[in-house]
């Protein structure tokens, strides 16, 4: 089986691929196109991609990278998969943090999105939903997958790549489960990231019922 899976950044892509690799045994192809990922983090590793689709893989790629290759390949691939982090919002926060704290590394959100990374993480779902407009393909949800174990399975499950239920709980376990994501709160939860100051209108759990009468 040969698969794509195209997508933005900071949605789980690493883990649902590895996942799907796991038990299909596809061999892996990472962001061919990422050059600071291959130049940087990976720069010890073989980059096993030489522009041909191959069978038994699953290559994942970031919206944005190299979509001309994608256009020009994605009907060789038996199955093509979209994944989307439902809330943009908690995306410009997880890059922005990950900017800061490392890319695979466990971390407290401290860092207020910037306009770049916003324009960024725009742009990303841009091209990653004219895709979905353009393709048959599976739209995939964060949320649907990473979230509650009912809901993950049915949806890992309605893919049609014949995951049984032996081996959804095996990367449920040890890849989806919501124990194993990233971003760690702390106990105020997100109210640094709703972007009110002094000048702004107070936080809604802040108001009192008297006030909003």
């Amino acid at each position: 089986m040969k698969i794509l899976l195209l997508t933005h950044g900071r949605t789980g892509s690493s883990s649902f691929q590895q996942a799907i690799s796991d038990v299909l045994n596809l061999e892996n192809i990472t962001e061919p196109f990422n050059k600071h990922l291959w130049d940087g983090e990976y720069k010890n590793r073989k980059l096993n991609f030489d522009g041909t689709v191959l069978d038994n893989t699953i290559l994942k790629t970031i919206c944005g990278q190299n979509d001309i290759w994608i256009t020009k390949n994605v009907h060789r691939y038996d199955k093509v998969l979209l994944l989307a982090r439902d809330n943009i919002r908690d995306t410009f926060i997880s890059l922005e943090n990950a900017r800061e704290f490392g890319y695979i590394n466990e971390y407290t959100p401290t860092q207020k999105p910037s306009p770049n990374v916003m324009q960024n993480v725009v742009h990303s779902y841009s091209i990653l939903f004219n895709f979905y407009r353009t393709l048959p393909c599976n739209l995939i949800w964060y949320d649907d997958i990473f979230n509650e174990y009912n809901l993950s399975k049915k949806t890992i499950q309605s893919l049609g790549l014949d995951i049984n239920d032996e081996q959804f709980d095996k990367i449920w376990d040890k890849y989806l489960n919501p124990s194993h994501r990233l971003r760690k709160e702390n106990s105020e939860g997100n109210k640094e990231y709703s972007w009110i100051s002094e000048n702004h209108p107070p936080l809604k759990q802040n108001i009192k019922r008297n006030e909003l009468i």
